[in-house]
């Protein structure tokens, strides 16, 4: 599948996802993939198969694994199965395909330990990264078009601030990429009351970050050019071949 089809499914997944993790529903609807296939439709299952307890207000027994071992994620991490099938009839079939995956997979309590370690371990968590002075990044690799972005920590976990840094965001791509006939440029930084941001372009990705905006611009430079070197040495992590 292309990377741009896969991020509509996960931002349909993601605007839904209240309406998706209720207990026990099972979504059916048709979805155009227009990079898969313009002129059809595919059919879309999503079943939220695990729930954070936190993030719905379930009881603790409401927010358990399916399966007989009752292990639990951390409270903000719900599981979906997602499938998808050219049989606009399939819905039963594929309910029931879900139905023996969950209780394959989560009566097996390696299972349970390996999606926790993915989880704490993902390599785009800024903990993990060792550049404190990164209050955020995006990164888009050129030759597949796929990016990955950090998890949000504050002050970006506000919806507000978090749109702001999307606005700055594009526009420092519209300054790498200029559509005028101006030269595009390399590099961007951009310093304003709430942050300062820079924007990168290599032959290989575009990396967006987001400081504080005390943090000056040799500073900025130094730690963007870490993060290129940390994206190399993780590209393998981070994006699919």
């Amino acid at each position: 599948m292309d990377p741009r089809d896969v991020s509509l499914l996960s931002n349909l997944i993601a605007s839904n996802c209240a309406s998706f993790r209720v207990a026990g529903i099972e979504a059916w609807m048709p979805v155009c993939l227009a990079h898969l296939d313009p002129t059809a439709f595919l059919n879309l299952y999503v079943c939220c198969v695990v729930h954070g307890r936190s993030s719905g207000g379930e009881s603790e027994s409401s927010s358990d694994y399916l399966g007989s071992n009752k292990k639990r994620l951390s409270d903000d991490d719900d599981v979906f199965l997602v499938c998808c099938s050219v049989n606009r009839e399939g819905f039963f079939d594929v309910s029931e395909y879900k139905r023996q995956v969950t209780e394959s997979l989560f009566s097996k309590e390696i299972v349970i330990r390996d999606m926790q370690e993915s989880l704490d371990t993902f390599p785009s968590r800024l903990t993990n990264i060792g550049i404190p002075r990164i209050r955020h990044f995006v990164c888009r690799v050129k030759r597949s078009k796929q990016y990955t972005e950090c998890d949000k920590s504050p002050p970006y976990t506000m919806s507000a601030d978090y749109e702001r840094l999307q606005l700055l965001y594009q526009i420092m791509h519209a300054k790498l990429y200029p559509s005028d006939g101006i030269k595009p440029s390399k590099f961007v930084y951009i310093k304003g009351p709430h942050d300062a941001v820079a924007g990168m372009t290599t032959n290989s990705y575009d990396i967006f970050a987001a400081f504080h905006p005390l943090t000056t611009k040799k500073e900025v430079e130094e730690d963007i050019m870490a993060l290129y070197r940390w994206i190399k040495k993780m590209d393998s992590s981070l994006f699919s071949e």
